[in-house]
């Protein structure tokens, strides 16, 4: 017959006044945990169960108990993402430019903004969208479409640059070519006419 091992065992109240020889354990019959104990403390160190079901983590942090977030404050979260560059702190869009005679290097801004020198280029985020002014490709008239382009590629990235007055110059530079989109519906890729839609150049920084 194989010999049992046990180990020394109380209730709660029992094992939490019970000073063990340091090394010692003992089990505590109510919460169905063990006690390590250093010969010094009453009750030892209770050992967590796996689930942490036995652990008060209100005593752990105190703080997040009561914690509730709707009480931060929106200058707390505004100052946040400024420090973080979470998000730009300015935005723009230019007016719609008609596709037409969209052929060669289109000066979108020029001079923006001509007293603001110390922009960040490096923070400086740049696209463009068409809105659609006639149906066409499932897109009803004001809808947006974000991905399109110019013959076999997409849309051509903007250049953006610092002119001599400290302001910025944005281009779009694109070939003579048929605009396309994603049909809205089906994801094919259709040549569009160009009289049904308008560009938008948006910037953030």
């Amino acid at each position: 017959m194989s010999k049992i091992l046990q180990i020394k065992r109380g209730t709660a109240a029992e094992t939490k006044n019970y000073t063990g020889r340091a090394g010692e354990i003992t089990m505590d019959t109510d919460a169905q945990t063990i006690r390590l104990h250093d010969g010094a403390t009453a009750g030892g160190v209770a050992i967590a169960r796996a689930d942490l079901s036995n652990v008060d983590f209100s005593t752990l942090f105190p703080a997040a108990e009561n914690f509730d977030i709707n009480s931060v404050s929106p200058e707390f979260w505004a100052n946040l993402f400024e420090q973080n560059n979470i998000r730009p702190k300015n935005f723009i869009k230019t007016d719609g430019w008609p596709l037409l005679g969209f052929n060669r290097d289109l000066t979108l801004l020029t001079g923006f903004p001509g007293t603001w020198t110390s922009i960040d280029m490096n923070q400086f985020a740049t696209d463009s969208i068409l809105v659609c002014n006639n149906a066409e490709a499932g897109y009803d008239a004001n809808d947006v479409a974000h991905e399109f382009g110019l013959g076999a590629g997409p849309m051509p990235k903007h250049v953006v640059s610092r002119n001599k007055s400290g302001g910025l110059d944005i281009v779009a530079r694109a070939p003579l070519d048929e605009f396309w989109v994603f049909h809205k519906s089906t994801g094919a890729k259709i040549n569009i006419n160009k009289a049904n839609w308008q560009l938008i150049f948006r910037a953030w920084f």
